[in-house]
């Protein structure tokens, strides 16, 4: 094992690592503001030994593509008090043996693609402050089943991209309406819920008015519900309260209006 311990310094350059793909655990400490882009130069066929990494509470930035190809990393540590407050495009892409995460409550934007191809990836706790999730930032996540208890998205959410969660094991996602403040500044890619695995799907009177979210190709209304596509989904739910009566009193094909 070789172990690289990163302190004193306020900044990590682009490619820092570029010829050190031995290392195999990392530790940036609190000292260290800003993380560079590409720390390994790191493509398919260059693959960093890092198995370990903890990243320090006074990092506030981490460039693009920053540990992406760390094809052996299993454990990423935020340490306790981290400032950061976003998760660039393809930082943690292709990560392949990484298994689970615990994104800092601090954090409001998870960035394009940001653990793109992340096959290992089957459990991620997204906390109620993250407002931004990227296309493709869960893509081809293969074993990935579930974000947070019971799959509830984050009651912060206001933005979600196109194909967030393609390809993965997730089956169901809830959004519960007494839990968001202001739905007017909430938008959905057309395509979020694309190539999904996904069929139940639970959300709010309010949610469901928001125009143009597809869970399929076709982003036509197939069932001109709310605007909003479930084509191939066979258990939609809407409520009008987090605590509906069972009894659906409205029946459209695949979908359920509970008052």
């Amino acid at each position: 094992m070789t172990i690289a311990i990163i302190e004193g310094y306020d900044s990590i350059g682009d490619n820092a690592f570029q010829n050190t793909l031995y290392l195999t655990s990392i530790t940036i400490g609190d000292s260290v503001t800003s993380i560079g882009k590409n720390l390994f130069n790191a493509y398919a066929n260059n693959n960093p030994a890092l198995k370990e990494l903890t990243i320090g509470n006074g990092v506030t930035n981490i460039g693009d593509s920053a540990f992406t190809f760390a094809t052996n990393l299993t454990s990423v540590t935020f340490a306790e008090g981290s400032q950061l407050t976003s998760i660039g495009p393809a930082v943690f892409s292709y990560n392949y043996a990484l298994t689970s995460i615990n994104i800092p409550s601090t954090i409001t934007t998870i960035g394009q693609s940001a653990f793109y191809a992340c096959y290992a990836l089957e459990s991620i706790d997204i906390q109620d402050t993250v407002e931004y999730i990227g296309d493709y930032a869960f893509y081809e996540c293969i074993k990935l089943k579930n974000i947070n208890r019971y799959n509830i998205m984050p009651t912060s959410i206001k933005t979600i991209g196109g194909r967030v969660f393609n390809n993965t094991q997730i089956t169901s996602i809830m959004f519960m309406m007494d839990n968001y403040d202001n739905l007017t500044n909430t938008s959905f890619n057309a395509n979020a819920f694309s190539d999904s695995n996904i069929t139940s799907f639970t959300m709010s009177e309010g949610i469901a008015t928001i125009l143009g979210v597809s869970f399929n190709y076709n982003s036509a209304d197939e069932y001109g519900a709310f605007g909003i596509s479930f084509y191939g989904k066979s258990n939609v739910n809407i409520y009008s309260s987090v605590q509906p009566i069972v009894q659906p009193v409205i029946m459209v094909p695949g979908v359920h209006f509970l008052l």
